[in-house]
């Protein structure tokens, strides 16, 4: 049977709280104790979190243990920590590098890939809308001022694909500068949505380090930018992005909580723009 992210996070709260048998975890998620058992292996193998003491082994009456694991979790949750302090803490997006998140994930669940370029809204390489196709239920946007709207993938308008994902009833959020400079690109945003009439969109003004995306709670996909004119003369000879895709559960879900964190202390963009109004009227 397969782990579900829910029946995982249950099982760690659970054991959290005190060392459980492996009867007593199969009783809380509602589970057989063989499926409960393989469970525990997996969630051990894969976040270290969680281990498992054999007592009596050998005989019919061996029992085992689930614990938490202190040590890992510790290194864990110290790394998370920085890191988040790292991005709060960060305005611009020099003020943080995406590589410092993508090299915790599993070699197994992460890609990158990097594309030279020309033009700054125009790509041949980034696949930014076969992944907006396969969102489901939420977007979540980590942006300077949104001008990944304005993008043009091979061709295509990337604006167009919104179409599609507002029709699908696809929930967007957006923390982005809420400023003179994302007027527009914020206005575009809401008017496709309007008109489309599904899917919704929220923004808040946040001015954060990240630029990507959470696609629902499958994906992660961050951009790093260098630019010819940031460096010494030779030392870079194209401007260049460099992708960075995570697909491991646990860093995702991180990553949306990261999200969440910030969107809760933005401002919504409405209660920004009616002050904004008022400056440029004056």
């Amino acid at each position: 049977m397969v782990l579900s992210q829910d029946d995982e996070d249950k099982i760690l709260v659970f054991v959290k709280g005190q060392p459980r048998t492996i009867q007593d975890i199969a009783i809380f998620i509602g589970k057989s104790w063989l499926t409960a058992d393989s469970y525990v292996k997996k969630i051990k193998d894969k976040t270290g979190l969680i281990n498992v003491k054999k007592f009596r082994g050998g005989t019919r009456g061996a029992l085992k243990i689930v614990y938490w694991n202190y040590s890992e979790s510790i290194e864990n949750d110290d790394i998370r920590k920085n890191l988040f302090e790292n991005i709060k803490f960060g305005k611009v997006k020099t003020d943080f590098d995406p590589f410092d998140v993508y090299q915790y994930a599993p070699d197994n669940k992460k890609k990158s890939f990097i594309e030279e370029y020309k033009e700054v809204l125009k790509s041949e390489k980034q696949g930014l809308i076969p992944l907006l196709r396969q969102v489901e239920k939420e977007l979540y946007s980590f942006s300077g001022n949104i001008s990944w709207i304005n993008m043009v993938e091979k061709g295509k308008g990337v604006v167009d694909e919104l179409r599609d994902l507002f029709e699908r009833g696809v929930r967007v959020k957006v923390l982005c500068r809420v400023d003179v400079a994302s007027l527009k690109n914020i206005d575009r945003l809401k008017k496709l949505c309007e008109e489309v009439g599904g899917g919704s969109v929220e923004v808040r003004h946040c001015r954060q380090p990240l630029r990507g995306f959470v696609f629902d709670d499958r994906m992660a996909r961050f951009v790093d930018n260098k630019f010819v004119k940031d460096y010494k003369e030779g030392e870079l000879r194209k401007n260049v992005r460099i992708f960075y895709d995570i697909f491991d559960e646990g860093w995702v879900d991180w990553l949306q909580k990261v999200f969440w964190e910030l969107y809760r202390h933005s401002i919504p963009d409405k209660k920004r723009l009616e002050q904004l109004s008022k400056v440029m009227l004056s």
